[in-house]
């Protein structure tokens, strides 16, 4: 996912330089009681502790988190398990099913369980669950086993996030897409596979997102300057239309002047897709010496630790959660600076779109004319 990020955010760039409802309640009583049920990573139900040592063992789970995933401990590897059936891979990253596996977590049903391996190396599980109301059931039972999450539920997605220094699980809901996801990660899996793979990463494949990712761990942003994320553009008030590329119409505030940390910003632009607030980028055109890292600084003061992503002739300080991004860039040739806000429900949306007519597009041969080149 953070490829296809990076280069969504450079399109973007580009374009500003020159041109729900609560979710139902699960039926299943069983689940509807964190006191009663916790889900169990080995596929099963188990019941909340009765005993001190039980206890003691259910506190140990909530400080160190998962140390794998039904059996199976973070850096396994896969030849060694027979019961792990290939499914797909591309350069050093492959996944698979299991046989056998236990496609529900209490009383809620999954459609599919992948497990991820990077030069055979398991660092990553990614589940879909079959109904996206689920997730009630779900948060609750994974609070009850780990502690409680951190929240963002924005109009357009719903994901709670458990972070450990060596793991993390994200619980994800996309209303867009009508779909439903759990990913346990191994943080210093991806580390490794971040510093050691090119970029883009292979094997990050589309259908698996929010698929790899670190998140932060702290509150991601529910939308720029009092403009909530997804928010319609017919309902804002002062809004300059600016130009349409594509599907996506970009557009200034009437009067607007900002200063970030006393530096000033010279440009800033909305974009919405389907008339939906989704990207805003923010261009600093002369910065002062240190500007870039007194804003570095302050980003990091307030969101956490960053990840650094394609610093080619560019670099990237990215923070990113389930369904926001943070980006903070400086370009090494011009010495300009951009920050860019993302909100990644809806351009995953457009992206699926993209995807969807693609493949309709082989499935029916809908090509244009070919054009023979002679030799």
């Amino acid at each position: 996912m953070a490829a296809i990020l990076i280069l969504a955010i450079l399109a973007f760039s580009a374009l500003a330089h020159g041109q729900p409802p609560e979710p139902s309640s699960p039926s299943a009583p069983a689940l509807a009681s964190a006191q009663a049920v916790v889900p169990n990573d080995m596929g099963a139900v188990e019941a909340a502790p009765d005993t001190p040592d039980d206890a003691r063992e259910a506190q140990e789970i909530k400080a160190r988190g998962p140390v794998g995933f039904r059996g199976l401990p973070w850096g396994a590897a896969a030849a060694g398990h027979p019961d792990l059936e290939y499914l797909y891979g591309a350069g050093e990253v492959a996944y698979y099913r299991r046989t056998g596996d236990n496609l529900e977590i209490g009383e809620v049903r999954l459609k599919d369980i992948l497990y991820g391996f990077y030069r055979d190396s398991f660092f990553h599980v990614q589940m879909r669950a079959r109904e996206p109301g689920d997730i009630a059931a779900l948060r609750t039972a994974y609070a009850a086993k780990y502690g409680p999450p951190l929240e963002n539920v924005t109009s357009l997605d719903e994901n709670y996030l458990w972070s450990w220094p060596q793991a993390q699980i994200a619980l994800d809901r996309d209303i867009l897409e009508d779909s439903l996801s759990i990913g346990y990660t191994h943080l210093p899996g991806v580390e490794r596979m971040r510093a050691e793979a090119p970029d883009p990463v292979p094997g990050d494949p589309v259908f698996l997102r929010p698929g790899i990712a670190v998140y932060a761990r702290r509150p991601p942003p529910d939308g720029f300057g009092g403009i909530p994320f997804g928010a319609h553009v017919a309902d804002l008030r002062d809004m300059e239309y600016l130009f349409v590329h594509k599907d996506v119409r970009h557009y200034r505030r009437a009067g607007e002047t900002r200063r970030i940390g006393g530096i000033v910003v010279d440009d800033e632009v909305y974009s919405f897709r389907d008339d939906k607030l989704f990207y805003v980028i923010l261009v600093i055109k002369h910065p002062a010496p240190g500007d870039f890292e007194r804003l570095r600084a302050a980003y990091e003061a307030k969101y956490g630790a960053f990840a650094t992503v394609s610093p080619g002739v560019s670099e990237h300080l990215v923070w990113s959660w389930p369904a926001a991004a943070v980006v903070l860039i400086r370009y090494r040739d011009t010495g300009n600076l951009e920050i860019c806000y993302v909100y990644t429900p809806v351009l995953r949306d457009g992206e699926n779109r993209m995807i969807e007519s693609a493949l309709g597009a082989m499935a029916k041969k809908t090509f244009g004319d070919s054009v023979l080149v002679k030799p």
